[in-house]
């Protein structure tokens, strides 16, 4: 069995009154880099519970991934209960994945006292101030993360700005990573609802900008 860990941490979103979604990435070889295609294919198990701690599993099952799925794994976990906190994780073999925290909507036909989400929206990641997504995460009164926009924004200068080819293309290469970067731990958050955004490259050139 490969040595296994995930090291782009774990994520949900889309909640409904009976449903979430679940996310992570397995890494099994040194090579299976996101988007290598390299790797074997594998079965993860996935549990959701009522207590941190998964002394009450409500919910598990297992689920096969390999590079055609560049070893990510999305789990629509369904019949739960409505507007209820939960705890979910991965494992394969000895390794665990972070645990994350979880809410489902309120019921199709409830009136709860408020709905209060916290509202987040691109980022140019290159300049880091990311504490507001740990601030986020650790309040216990959300229902959940409001993404206004899904991807970050990317720039580059060339002669006379700081971010030249060399750092771009770390960047680019690392975007799957950015979870992990600076204070951003989306698995603290409860269930994000993604907006519909798309990457914006913008290169700099002796004073000229040209979009991507």
């Amino acid at each position: 069995m490969p040595i296994a860990q995930f090291a782009h941490g774990v994520a949900s979103g889309d909640p409904r009154p009976s449903s979430v979604v679940i996310w992570t990435r397995v890494i099994l070889t040194s090579a299976s880099k996101p988007g290598s295609g390299v790797g074997p294919d594998v079965t993860v198990r996935w549990q959701v519970s009522t207590t941190s701690t998964f002394t009450s599993v409500v919910r598990s099952g297992d689920v096969r991934t390999g590079p055609a799925r560049d070893h990510t794994i999305k789990v629509d976990v369904t019949g739960l209960l409505a507007d209820t906190t939960y705890y979910y994780r991965f494992v394969y073999g000895s390794a665990r994945s972070a645990s994350g925290r979880t809410r489902t909507a309120p019921g199709n036909t409830s009136s709860p006292a408020n709905v209060r989400l916290g509202v987040v929206s691109c980022a140019n990641y290159q300049a880091g101030w990311f504490s507001a997504y740990r601030h986020l995460g650790n309040r216990n009164d959300l229902h959940a993360i409001l993404h206004l926009v899904a991807d970050p924004e990317v720039s580059v200068a060339v002669d006379g700005d700081t971010f030249g080819p060399r750092e771009i293309s770390r960047t680019v290469a690392s975007f799957a990573e950015s979870a992990n970067k600076g204070a951003i731990r989306i698995e603290n958050f409860d269930s994000v609802i993604p907006g519909i955004g798309d990457i914006h490259v913008a290169v700099f050139v002796d004073g000229d900008a040209s979009g991507l």
